[in-house]
This record gives structure tokens, C-alpha cells and sequence, in this order.
């Protein structure tokens, strides 16, 4: 298990998760995005904890919307687990994975300096269709991975549950960008792994 995630469990009975993102957190278009799946699992492995949810997701938004919301969406109150979800508007209103690496690590370091005991929960640009789209991408999702590592730090493997080259049309919403209720099923099951270090 996560060292931090395993010392939260111990040290607290109520949990709170705090998500900044875009229209992938907020759940666009679908009943439960992968945010509703990861609370579901959250709750059926740890039945004995409570865990909040204060879910900032907007759609449209970039990273540098997010930092600019930082404090109201992950201080306010203070997150036990800050997960931060962007990349796919960055990409394609042409923002260089650079610029963006640079902002979410603003984000990260923003947060761990006022919560030095939390989970920073970072979520890379899931797969889009026609494939072929993906390579742009590819730099927002190895900025993510980047970023990890740290004590703290981790990043949802969105690939290792998602592969491109075995990915079903049914997994995305008619515009190939917004996952299907089974695309975020997928999402959330590489969220929860990252988080806990164990499967589902």
C-alpha cells in the first residue's frame, strides 16, 4: 500500500478528497464519471472510513484555470487527497507540454506547502480517438508522469489500464475526446491503483 495512503487510513476515520480538473472530472455527459467510480471503491474497500468529496471539475478548463482556482478547490478546506486532472485542452488550444508541466507543478507545490501530509493524485490525459491524436498528447501524459515520484506524489498509470491498441470504439463518447461511462470505469480503477498501490 502507498506509504501516505496507508498512514491517512491509520491516522484519520474522515477523508477528504478534493478534485481540480475539466470536463473529465466534472463527468461530462455521462450518469457517473470515473470521480463517482473511484468514491464507489473507496468505499466498499475501506467500509469503516468516510470519505468527502469536494469535486472542482469544470469543463474547458486548463491547468492554468486550476492554479488559478487552487485555493477555493484544494485549500478550502484543506484536501487529505488533491487529485489534479488536465491536459487534453491544454494540448489542443496549444499550450506546450513544457508550459504545462510547469503549471501543474506549480499546483503541486502550492498544495504540499500548505498540506506537507496529503496526497497529490495526479490524472494524465486518458487515450482519444482516432488514435492517431494520442501522439500529441503523449507529452502532456509524460509531463504528468514526470511529476511523480516525490514523496506525496503519484500518477494514475491511465495506459496500463487503457491500452490504445486494444481500445473499443464503446470506450469514448461520439466525439472520441469524452470517455464512456466504461471508459472512466477504466479511469477509475487506475486512479484507485495509484492511490493505494493495490489493484481493484
Amino acid at each position: 500500500m502507498n506509504s501516505f495512503f496507508s498512514t491517512l487510513i491509520k491516522d484519520k476515520r474522515q477523508i477528504i478528497l478534493s478534485v481540480l480538473g475539466d470536463s473529465l472530472s466534472y463527468g461530462y455527459m455521462v450518469s457517473a464519471g470515473y470521480i463517482d467510480m473511484l468514491m464507489e471503491l473507496l468505499a466498499k474497500h475501506y467500509p469503516s472510513h468516510m470519505f468527502r468529496l469536494h469535486n472542482h471539475g469544470v469543463c474547458g478548463d486548463t491547468a492554468q484555470g486550476g492554479l488559478y482556482r487552487l485555493r477555493e478547490a484544494l485549500l478550502d478546506p484543506p484536501a487529505d487527497i488533491a487529485l489534479v486532472q488536465f491536459g487534453i485542452n491544454d494540448c489542443f488550444v496549444g499550450i506546450s507540454a513544457s508550459a504545462f508541466q510547469a503549471t501543474v507543478g506549480q499546483i503541486v507545490l502550492a498544495y504540499q506547502k500548505e498540506c506537507p501530509k496529503g496526497i497529490v493524485l495526479l490524472v494524465p490525459p486518458p487515450p482519444v480517438s482516432p488514435p492517431q491524436e494520442n501522439l500529441m498528447l503523449e507529452p502532456f501524459r509524460q509531463a504528468m508522469h514526470d511529476l511523480a515520484g516525490s514523496p506525496g506524489v503519484v500518477c494514475a498509470p491511465i495506459d496500463e489500464h487503457w491500452s490504445v491498441t486494444e481500445s473499443s470504439s464503446t470506450r469514448w463518447l461520439d466525439d472520441g475526446v469524452h470517455p464512456s461511462e466504461g471508459g472512466y470505469r477504466l479511469m477509475a480503477e487506475a486512479v484507485y491503483a495509484a492511490l493505494t498501490s493495490l489493484p481493484v
